[in-house]
């Protein structure tokens, strides 16, 4: 129930560039304070790199400076579960006591962040 509560709260979508602005709808990375939680298709350090290079502010997990975090594919051995995991927790905390988070999936985040690094052969 928690992730459902979560993702309905916070749920944001991601526009081309040109399209109509929508409220909600968030279009750049450029000072935002960003934190990821889960797995991510990449490794975590080329995103906080192409985070930061997209101008966010990378921290190490959700705070009250937080306003979006990137989410990631649950961690299958999290004792407490798919959807209730500490960041999760913490992200809905803050959304109770009025916080304006927005999460995004792997796919929408580097779809802000810009093309990938590329990836070291071998």
């Amino acid at each position: 129930m928690t992730g459902d509560v979560v993702v309905a709260v916070l749920h944001v979508g991601v526009v081309a560039a040109g399209a109509p602005l929508l409220v909600g709808v968030l279009r750049t990375l450029k000072g935002a304070h960003i934190a990821f939680t889960g797995i991510l298709s990449r490794p975590r350090r080329d995103a906080i790199r192409a985070a930061r290079r997209a101008g966010a502010t990378v921290h190490g997990g959700p705070s009250a400076r937080t306003n979006v975090v990137v989410r990631g594919k649950p961690n299958p051995l999290q004792a407490a579960g798919r959807d209730a995991g500490v960041k999760l927790m913490e992200i809905k905390r803050l959304r109770e006591k009025g916080h304006r988070i927005k999460l995004l999936n792997d796919a929408q985040f580097w779809a802000l962040a810009g093309a990938p690094g590329r990836r070291r052969k071998g």
